[in-house]
């Protein structure tokens, strides 16, 4: 017992902060979920945009749901996977009691929201234990070479999971279903929950042979392909970083921006046909690509901000490349980063344009003008995560973090609409804006940057 209180004391202390930016995005999404419930709780039954209030909070609860669990199994697996745990058995002991009371907590707190807006508690408990289920797991956080093998299917699970009981008819089918359907989805999620919280040896598997993928691996027809998509300009710098999501390849952008449209459109048909039983008509579709074209256009801008996520390889490059200090580092990196922006915002703008066009009848010079300019703004917001490097105490994953969501979904997916589809005259004040703030922060962020200590991370 006095080993599972002090592995509980753990989650109400710094060490849970850290390398664990999901709280912070629980903190916020939390403000905003139970301000609305209480509000919504004492307002007035007829109140206007009450649906959509509604609809609001619970989007908003699914995600604080997310962030919760995720920053509880972010937490027990770094613990657990300690030597130190493995050599100690009651201190094992005491992190599996103490997840176990964590989550007996969270449920309870967490459970507010809907309830004051009058959802039935099983169904509640059911949704938050569906969101356990999905976010929980040794081999969806921690460094890479310290998971398990990745799952690819439940990975798909997760996220079409997630994005499912993002739709308001989704949650109104989970809420409304009769007690034995909440009972069963709410057995399932907490049975999978305790599978997956299973301690097993923090010991790595063996490593299988390493196979060097080349060119000759792939058939001589499929060459020209993979040459074309795998395009980089060659005045781009070269620095030896990760490049996960291939962001200097103008090509895989394009591809991302227009196969994230269509596959966005796709997914909202089916959904439609699920629950409605017909798809929806060819005027309907087409007036909803723009929409779906703004959500793409955010995936191409988080891939784009992953640069300053991952930041282990830096002191290594500037202690044994030829980048001289670390302000000329600093310089070229936000070179590189500034024209992989300025290709993806030409692209993105370009596309955005199109589609608005296509889908809204206005005038083609009228839509590729302002999708332009919202590429340009797009150039404006991956920039946001540099403030973090400004200072010191802001430099932290979880900062960055928050400042790369509010840069890019709150400001991104507002103004993308605003550029194209409104007429206010003030909207062509924010691409200048946006030019503005990157110069500003190209000519500072070297420097500030320069001046902190970059000390040595392990490996993810």
């Amino acid at each position: 017992m006095r080993d599972t209180l002090r592995a509980m004391r753990l989650y109400a202390s710094p060490i849970f902060l850290r390398e664990n930016p999901m709280v912070l995005l629980g903190l916020l999404y939390a403000v905003i979920c139970y301000g609305i419930a209480v509000w919504l709780r004492l307002a007035p039954p007829h109140v206007d945009g009450l649906p959509m209030l509604v609809n609001l909070v619970m989007s908003a609860w699914w995600v604080l749901l997310l962030s919760a669990f995720s920053s509880v199994n972010t937490h027990y697996w770094r613990q657990i996977r300690s030597p130190v745990t493995f050599m100690l058995p009651r201190l094992q002991h005491g992190e599996y009691c103490a997840v176990h009371a964590i989550i007996a907590i969270a449920f309870t707190v967490l459970c507010a929201p809907p309830l004051l807006m009058g959802a039935p508690l099983l169904n509640t408990l059911s949704v938050e234990a569906l969101a356990l289920a999905l976010w929980s797991g040794a081999d969806q956080t921690g460094p890479k070479s310290m998971r398990r093998a990745t799952r690819i299917m439940r990975r798909i699970v997760s996220r079409i999971g997630f994005i499912l009981l993002l739709v308001p008819k989704i949650q109104l089918l989970v809420f409304t279903a009769p007690w034995p359907v909440a009972l069963g989805l709410l057995l399932a999620g907490l049975g999978i929950a305790l599978y997956e919280y299973r301690f097993r040896d923090y010991r790595l598997d063996p490593l299988p042979e390493t196979v060097l993928v080349g060119r000759d691996h792939f058939p001589r027809l499929l060459q020209p392909v993979i040459s074309c998509l795998m395009w980089r300009p060659s005045f781009l710098p070269h620095i030896p970083l990760q490049d996960q999501f291939l962001t200097t390849r103008p090509v895989i952008v394009a591809l991302v921006q227009i196969g994230g449209t269509l596959i966005f459109a796709a997914l909202s048909a089916i959904m439609l046909l699920v629950m409605d039983g017909h798809l929806p008509t060819i005027d309907a579709f087409r007036h909803s690509l723009p929409g779906y074209a703004r959500q793409a256009t955010l995936l191409v801008a988080l891939g784009l901000c992953q640069k300053f996520q991952k930041r282990t390889d830096w002191p290594f490059l500037v202690a044994l490349c030829p980048f001289g200090d670390k302000a000329a580092f600093t310089r070229k990196l936000l070179q590189l980063h500034l024209m992989t922006a300025v290709f993806a915002g030409g692209v993105s703008g370009l596309w955005l344009g199109l589609v608005s066009w296509y889908g809204k009848n206005l005038p083609l010079f009228h839509c590729l003008t302002w999708g332009l300019a919202a590429g340009i703004l797009l150039v404006g917001t991956v920039c946001v995560p540099c403030l973090g490097l400004l200072s010191a105490r802001l430099n932290r994953p979880a900062v960055n973090m928050v400042l790369t969501i509010s840069g890019v979904v709150i400001v991104l997916q507002a103004c993308t609409a605003l550029m194209i589809e409104s007429a206010f005259w003030w909207r062509g004040l924010l691409p200048l804006g946006a030019i503005v703030v990157v110069a500003l922060l190209y000519i500072i962020t070297p420097h500030a940057l320069a001046r902190q200590d970059w000390p040595l991370e392990p490996p993810r």
